[in-house]
């Protein structure tokens, strides 16, 4: 499967119910049964291969006791709001002010902060920043179906199983879609795939050791390629052959130049 699906709904049973999947021989067998999947045509994109304004997502240590950084962007910022907060490994976030990040005016990567007087930074370790980036990528919808078999010949503990393999995995949703998220990279190219959503469809009795549970899950692929020496630079001066353009006059056509 493209994505960590099958691993993550495994190590989700595993982990809630060890003493019916847990162990080396375990209670109750699974295994899966994977069928393929498929993209959505409509999910194409036109702008496939073209630079254009993504959204990047960088995840930055941070010391308490040296909070004012310096701190560096992994990738150069486009013009935009860029926004920070302090987190931690918990998940928890608290926004800091513009007057609080202190951006470069030379090196638009690199900022520093100035945590307004009675902020209190105890407890965290991390700075969020979240930013526009020029980039080339494409996004696509798919959809995969597979099934998950248990198997034992113990039918109290088979049933059981079934039962609470049904609760443990509608309770965790949310943890098994950030669980079988996946990134792939290699030279230029790279692949996210989050998973968006995940229902449990069906299930059968398909002999008397085995049950079968039915799945269905969307997921999101965007592929990216890293941009070309210039590609993506934006136009910041125009001008006739002989003018210089100024920060106060970026644009400098001749007169008489038929534009």
């Amino acid at each position: 499967m493209i994505a960590r699906i099958e691993r993550a709904v495994h190590d989700l049973l595993t982990a809630s119910l060890p003493a019916l999947f847990g162990g080396g021989t375990p209670a109750v067998a699974l295994a899966f049964v994977t069928n393929p999947y498929t993209f959505d045509p409509r999910s194409a994109d036109a702008e496939a291969g073209e630079p254009r304004v993504d959204d990047r997502q960088d995840r930055l240590a941070f010391d308490p006791a040296h909070a004012a950084g310096p701190y560096a962007l992994t990738k150069p910022p486009v013009a935009g709001a860029r926004r920070v907060w302090l987190t931690n490994a918990a998940g928890d976030r608290v926004p800091l002010t513009t007057a609080e990040v202190v951006w470069d005016p030379h090196d638009p990567r690199t900022f520093t902060l100035a945590p307004r007087p009675g902020r209190d930074l105890s407890g965290f370790d991390a700075l969020l920043v979240l930013y526009g980036v020029a980039a080339v990528f494409v996004k696509r919808k798919l959809a995969h179906e597979f099934a998950l078999q248990l198997q034992s010949s113990d039918a109290a503990k088979l049933a059981d199983a079934e039962a609470l393999a049904v609760a443990a995995l509608e309770l965790n949703r949310k943890a098994l879609a950030d669980a079988a998220a996946q990134r792939s990279d290699s030279g230029d190219y790279a692949a996210e795939i989050t998973v968006t959503g995940i229902a449990l469809i069906g299930g059968e009795s398909t002999a008397a050791d085995k049950r079968v549970l039915r799945f269905s899950a969307a997921l999101e692929l965007k592929a990216m390629r890293a941009l070309s020496a210039g590609e993506g630079t934006p136009i910041t001066t125009i001008t006739s052959p002989g003018e210089t353009a100024t920060a106060q006059h970026p644009v400098r056509i001749a007169a008489g130049v038929d534009a």
